[in-house]
Parts: structure tokens; C-alpha cells; sequence
């Protein structure tokens, strides 16, 4: 098998088994909606009904959740977008060395939780080892 035939190969098996991993969980909750039983299961399969949606409509605590959620994300949204497009108009009119710098700092948001896990992790590992 050539190493080319053998990438595609490798590459369609992981796509496969990702995805799995993405929707599988979802497939299970979507298939446990419709069991008759009390609590979200797949298995012992009791019946099929549809009692479970007529009661989250009626849930007046999911509505308040979902307006409470919405109202959040406008608010995030009427924040975000004017600083990121800020950001990205300033960093491609600025040059120099302090380029590198603004990126970093413009980014580092996004990394931080990552770092924080990283450091955690070593923390924790060192503790145990």
C-alpha cells in the first residue's frame, strides 16, 4: 500500500471516529427523548412517547433560562463585535516589532484557558508523582 493510499485511509478512519465521538452523545440524548421511561436513558427502552417535549414547553424555568441566555449573548455580541473589528483594522495598519506584541495580547484571551489547564495538570501530576 502506498504511503499516500495509507494517509487517505488513515485520514477517513480518524474523520470517522471523530465525528463519532462529536454526534454519538448526541444521538443517545435525541433517541432518549422519545423513551417513556422517568429518567433520559436509551436502555431499558419502556415505550415511545412525546410527553417529554410538552413538558419543557410548559417549563416556565427553561423560558426564563433561554431569555435570560439571549439577553446574555446580545450583550456579548454588542461588545465583541465593536472591539474585534477595532482589533483587526488596528493590527493590519500597524508594522513593526510591536506587531508581534499587540497580537499576543490582542490573543491571549483565547489562550489562557489552556495555559491555566496546562499549568493545573503539572501541578496536579507533580503533586502525585
Amino acid at each position: 500500500m502506498s504511503s499516500s493510499r495509507f494517509f487517505s485511509w488513515a485520514l477517513k478512519a480518524y474523520l470517522a471516529v471523530f465525528f463519532a465521538y462529536l454526534f454519538l452523545p448526541l444521538l443517545i440524548m435525541a433517541a432518549a427523548t422519545f423513551n417513556e421511561s422517568r429518567f433520559p436513558t436509551v436502555t431499558p427502552w419502556t415505550g415511545t412517547t412525546l410527553r417529554w417535549f410538552s413538558a419543557l414547553w410548559a417549563d416556565g424555568g427553561m423560558w426564563d433560562s433561554l431569555a435570560n441566555s439571549l439577553l446574555v449573548a446580545v450583550g456579548v455580541l454588542c461588545l465583541a463585535l465593536p472591539i474585534g473589528v477595532a482589533s483587526a483594522l488596528f493590527l493590519t495598519t500597524v508594522e513593526g516589532r510591536g506587531k508581534s506584541f499587540i497580537y499576543a495580547l490582542i490573543l491571549s484571551p483565547l489562550l489562557t484557558p489552556g495555559v491555566i489547564i496546562g499549568i493545573s495538570t503539572l501541578i496536579f501530576w507533580r503533586d502525585w508523582g
